[in-house]
């Protein structure tokens, strides 16, 4: 087990000092800038009552109001020039708009919009947006909560299709009680083919799985080959492993957190230190999550074979414990 598990740690080591390119893909003109993207920052939803929908989702999914764009209590957003930026029919009025937010993920802006004719929610069949989708951990827990809040499951949670056909990944829609649909899924398998990643919320801090094991944190004092320079372990640490161990599909979802610390050149005489060439910490969702990482077959294949150039396995040490309730405690002054 210590032989197998010091590889994690050359991966996250990079993965804390460098964005992760989930999206990459082979026709991007790589000469063209396109750092200004971010990404999506909300959806929008139009429902029939703003807080009778928030209640919805803090009941099903724990989501937490942001602030409110258009308080219900104000003048409605109306008129020519509303029309015009919104594309709304004329004599519409926003009457109330909220943000919410699910987890750690993008952000919900609900409408409610009155004199305006208005469709039932789009199904699949339907041209453009016509359904959102919930990563969870616990889909039990999660189909509890969404029909206890009041949505309508349309079948059981079922296995994932083709290339999201593995173990452990699952999935159901329903339905929210004003009808949009909403997808619940999970893939802690990843996908069949182990080259293909793709973006996934990551683990809440706070989360802990029905029935699941408590967070797993494993902590390593790290040391070098003796036939490389502590330089040249930091940068293969940084710029090579690390990329190769960001493709392992498995991490994006069992990882909570990463820390890794090298040694300062500055001396000190207010602590004795020893020769280790860094530390580093992760965080695991539990200890199945550890386990499911480093039994990958990219892992296996790609990542622990590249390990082996780099770190001295017999002089790493390595610990794995549960987190302790003091840890996230702040220190009385």
């Amino acid at each position: 087990m210590k032989y197998k598990t010091i590889c994690i740690i050359m991966g996250f080591l990079s993965l804390c000092l460098q964005p992760i390119s989930a999206q990459k893909s082979k026709n991007i003109d790589m000469k063209i800038n396109k750092n200004f993207i971010r990404g999506i920052d909300h959806i929008g939803i139009t429902v029939p009552d703003i807080e009778a929908a928030t209640k919805f989702f803090q009941k099903a999914f724990q989501a937490e109001t942001l602030y409110d764009v258009q308080p219900k209590n104000q003048e409605p957003m109306m008129g020519s020039e509303v029309e015009n930026q919104l594309g709304l029919p004329k004599g519409s009025k926003v009457i109330h708009m909220r943000l919410l937010q699910i987890g750690e993920s993008i952000t919900i802006e609900l409408f409610r919009i009155e004199n305006a004719a208005q469709d039932d929610a789009a199904s699949l069949n339907d041209y453009g947006l016509q359904h959102l989708a919930i990563y969870v951990d616990d889909m039990e827990e999660t189909v509890r909560l969404f029909t206890a809040a009041g949505g309508e499951l349309l079948s059981k949670p079922h296995s994932l299709s083709n290339i999201e056909n593995q173990p452990g990944n699952a999935g159901v829609y329903g339905k929210a009680p004003w009808g949009t649909l909403i997808e619940l899924i999970t893939y802690p398998g990843g996908l069949k083919d182990k080259s293909i990643t793709r973006w996934t919320p990551k683990p809440q801090r706070n989360f802990t799985k029905t029935g699941a094991q408590q967070m797993v944190k494993m902590t390593m004092l790290l040391k070098r080959k003796p036939e490389i320079s502590h330089d040249e372990f930091v940068k293969h640490h940084i710029k090579k492993h690390g990329p190769l161990f960001q493709q392992i599909p498995e991490a994006q979802s069992h990882v909570i957190r990463y820390i890794q610390t090298h040694p300062i050149k500055e001396k000190t005489e207010a602590v004795e230190t020893n020769s280790y060439d860094g530390t580093a910490e992760i965080w695991f969702d539990s200890l199945d999550g550890l386990k499911t990482v480093l039994t990958s077959d990219f892992y296996k294949d790609r990542v622990f074979p590249d390990e082996k150039t780099f770190l001295d396995h017999e002089n790493t040490l390595i610990t794995i414990g549960y987190q302790d309730g003091l840890a996230t405690k702040k220190l009385d002054k």
